[in-house]
């Protein structure tokens, strides 16, 4: 059973980044940047929204620099 929702992050400069996150039987956070330029988050379907958003947060430098090199 897979949950899929999208969380916006907010860029130091203030315009925000739409992360697609699906909630799946997996067991640790994974984040992703595609060819196409969309951020995606894997989270385990016990995560709640607000752990989820954290792990967005704390990551969104890297976030930032692989949409840059694109």
């Amino acid at each position: 059973m897979t949950q899929r929702f999208t969380i916006s992050v907010s860029r130091p400069v203030g315009t925000s980044i739409p992360d697609v996150v699906t909630k799946k039987r997996v067991k640790n956070f994974h984040l992703r940047v595609t060819s196409s330029g969309e951020a995606n988050a894997s989270a385990p379907l016990g995560a709640s929204r607000e752990r989820i958003e954290a792990f967005v947060k704390r990551n969104i430098a890297w976030i930032i620099s692989r949409l840059d090199q694109r």
